[in-house]
């Protein structure tokens, strides 16, 4: 499972532009993903992905087309993490039933 604590300082600059890119950002972000993986959402991968780029020092500098473009990378980078998430939350539950079948059988 991936961290979700804050590390480094965040950046108001980025931050601020985020803000005021936000109403262009959310359409593009559920286009790519219209829905979540398991118990998280499209909103959950897209405020983590606000964190992710406030923190990040590569998008401090960067003009609004260069911050979407940005952001929406760093998006799907969260959400290739989320669906992998997903993935092995579903195989160790499978993997606990099949052991679950297996010592019934032994009885």
């Amino acid at each position: 499972m991936r961290q979700r604590r804050i590390r480094r300082r965040i950046s108001h600059e980025v931050l601020s532009s985020i803000g005021r890119l936000f109403v262009r950002i959310v359409p593009l972000c559920r286009e790519r993903q219209p829905r979540g993986y398991g118990c998280h959402g499209v909103d959950d991968m897209i405020e983590d992905t606000v964190i992710f780029v406030a923190q990040d020092k590569r998008a401090v500098g960067l003009d609004d087309d260069g911050l979407i473009a940005h952001f929406l990378y760093r998006f799907d980078m969260i959400r290739f993490q989320a669906m992998k998430e997903a993935q092995q939350l579903r195989e160790t539950s499978y993997a606990d039933h099949i052991q679950a079948t297996e010592e019934k059988e032994d009885r």
